[in-house]
């Protein structure tokens, strides 16, 4: 029997979409989970289908239903997921390629290259060192390699930030994807001054100049997909996994982790 009010937490990891749902205690009510593909093209590669995940969480949403889980006393769902998998999206918000994932190692040269020039004022304003797993070396990667995808690029989303979008037509992100961008200047809070301008993020963020920020709002705007739960739901940002993870360890509390 379910109670008055359910919530879910759905989680993109990297193999797969788990939704998990519990009551207003805190009960857990139940779980489902679907898989998706990544793809190895190439030694080193490592890349995923941004459809998969969308279509992954509703197989799993038909689960719970199935379940017996009624989703009309749903109060709320927030969103979480690997991070750092940059989707880059065109005018029309649509993906124009597979996306790179946080796995992924073919940005080693632009790496060392970062990590020569401008290592130590990377690591001062985003406070990680260049590596394969952010999104600039992979942009500097797709500069040299396959430059068309740079020039369609005006958008750029995470895992999670990209399939909420496509729920409730909101697009925002969160301060830790942020700072894999390796463009974001965590002392401010803002996007980085200097490496604002490098020219393969330039044109990524041409549409949107604002700092990232969290969301958590009614769907009122119509949806790019078909609305998968009733629209007047509570629609929550989430975090990505290593936030989660410190909160669990008791390194964030609940209220800064929100």
């Amino acid at each position: 029997m379910n109670p008055d009010g359910i919530f879910l937490g759905i989680d993109f990891g990297t193999g797969g979409c788990k939704i998990t749902a519990v009551s207003e205690t805190g009960a857990f009510l139940g779980e489902a989970a679907t898989e998706y593909v990544t793809e190895f093209a190439q030694p080193g590669w490592s890349e995923q289908n941004p459809a998969d995940w969308y279509e992954a969480m509703c197989v799993s949403l038909k689960k719970l239903k199935e379940s017996g889980l009624d989703f009309r006393k749903i109060r709320a769902v927030a969103f979480d997921g690997s991070t750092h998998n940059a989707v880059l999206l065109d005018e029309a918000m649509n993906p124009v390629r597979k996306t790179i994932m946080w796995t992924d190692r073919r940005s080693t040269e632009e790496c060392a290259f970062l990590e020569r020039e401008l290592g130590e004022h990377i690591f001062r304003t985003a406070y990680q060192m260049p590596a394969p797993t952010w999104t600039l070396p992979q942009m500097m990667w797709l500069k040299k390699h396959e430059p068309e995808v740079l020039k369609k690029t005006k958008h750029v989303l995470f895992v999670k930030d990209y399939v909420r979008y496509q729920v409730t037509g909101h697009a925002a992100t969160d301060y830790i994807e942020a700072q894999g961008t390796l463009f974001y200047d965590m002392a401010k809070r803002n996007w980085a001054d200097d490496l604002d301008s490098f020219p393969v993020w330039t044109a990524a963020r041409s549409r949107n100049s604002s700092a990232p920020r969290t969301l958590s709002a009614k769907s009122h705007r119509k949806p790019p997909r078909k609305q998968v739960c009733r629209r007047e739901l509570l629609w929550c940002a989430g975090h990505p996994t290593p936030r989660r993870k410190t909160t669990g360890q008791g390194r964030w509390s609940p209220a800064t982790a929100s």
